[in-house]
């Protein structure tokens, strides 16, 4: 974001440069109207060139710093958007490798979206039946899933990028979770009764974990991500 400083000087540029070409061309004439350089043959006409440029040069090497100092300036923020740009190139891919992983999801001969609103209940139920062959590692697999969902959050909250950018990235994290996890995420959190007690227990202790990392991503959706 620019300063109050370079917008100031960019709005004026135009006026700064004519005042200062002004002040060059004028400044030798004002001096020697009034007397104060002497153009007479008294031996002091050696010293008008050096005195002229001691009046313009101080103009002319300020009128450079200037614009100098907007070069430098329109080079950072030109680097800026070069750096925004390839940041949000990271985060959207992220976004488009996350949207994959949700189709690729299997879960009781299940895929995708169904797959992932089916996991919540079905948990538990296997548990309750006793039907343990492979629960560990579905409820590992969903927790990777979310794993991914959570990376997109760091990427979107550590990598710098525009306003507009920002916008775009929270609105299609925020859809993504409304289309895949917020019913899952809920079901999860109001009906998985797991504690901290559970821990020493394989399955239960993985139930756990992930209900308390679902936790802790739904309500930075609520705090964070709301439209």
């Amino acid at each position: 974001m620019k300063n109050k400083v370079t917008i100031l000087i960019e709005k004026n540029l135009t006026v700064i440069v004519i005042v200062f070409i002004v002040w060059v061309i004028i400044s030798p004439i004002l001096f020697t109207q009034f007397s104060i350089i002497s153009f007479s043959n008294d031996g002091s006409t050696g010293q008008i060139g050096d005195t002229i440029g001691g009046i313009t040069a101080p103009a002319i090497g300020l009128l450079s710093a200037i614009l100098l100092y907007l070069a430098l300036t329109k080079q950072i923020e030109n680097n800026n958007i070069i750096v925004h740009e390839s940041n949000f190139r990271t985060t959207y891919n992220e976004v488009i490798e996350f949207k994959k992983s949700v189709k690729e999801f299997q879960f009781l001969g299940q895929s995708g979206a169904y797959a992932i609103k089916m996991f919540p209940i079905q948990v538990p139920a296997s548990l309750l039946l006793g039907a343990t062959d492979n629960l560990f590692n579905d409820i590992v697999a969903f927790d990777n899933l979310f794993n991914g969902f959570h990376r997109l959050f760091y990427l979107k909250d550590n990598l710098e990028t525009s306003d507009k950018y920002s916008d775009f990235l929270k609105k299609e994290i925020r859809k993504a979770y409304t289309d895949f996890f917020q019913e899952p995420a809920l079901d999860i959190l109001k009906n998985w009764n797991v504690t901290e007690a559970d821990l020493a227990h394989e399955i239960k202790g993985r139930m756990y974990l992930l209900k308390q990392n679902l936790s802790i991503i739904h309500d930075t959706i609520g705090q964070k991500y709301n439209d």
